[in-house]
């Protein structure tokens, strides 16, 4: 399932940190995971620049991991209207959302690596 992450950014000195521990937890359950954390930053756009481009990661997902924190966040509240729009799935925890790899197969973030084409 193609996942987006929501929750507070602005004003949150450990937001990269708070993103990352949920990304690590959906990819390990066998997810594709859109983390609008990792937007680089860029001191020519605005918040509503990082809105549209977290809008349109937004609106390819299947489903919405919203964090702990998402009411306290503008731009979360308005990702939740939009979720519920686009009959996108709605977590409020990683540990609601299922696995979809077998457990002998778990990916581990840290070992991952890319297989060139013989």
């Amino acid at each position: 399932m193609k996942i987006y992450i929501a929750g507070k950014i602005t004003g949150d000195e450990n937001y990269k940190a708070k993103f990352g521990k949920a990304e690590i937890e959906l990819i390990r359950k066998g997810h594709t995971v859109f983390n609008p954390a990792k937007i680089p930053l860029n001191p020519q756009w605005t918040w509503e620049d990082y809105m549209s481009a977290s809008e349109k990661m937004q609106k390819i997902c299947d489903a919405v991991l919203f964090l702990s924190d998402w009411e306290d966040s503008k731009g979360a509240r308005r990702e939740r209207i939009h979720a519920c729009a686009w009959g996108q799935k709605i977590f409020d925890s990683p540990y609601d959302i299922p696995d979809i790899v077998s457990s002998k197969r778990k990916y581990s973030p840290e070992k991952m690596t890319v297989r060139a084409k013989r």
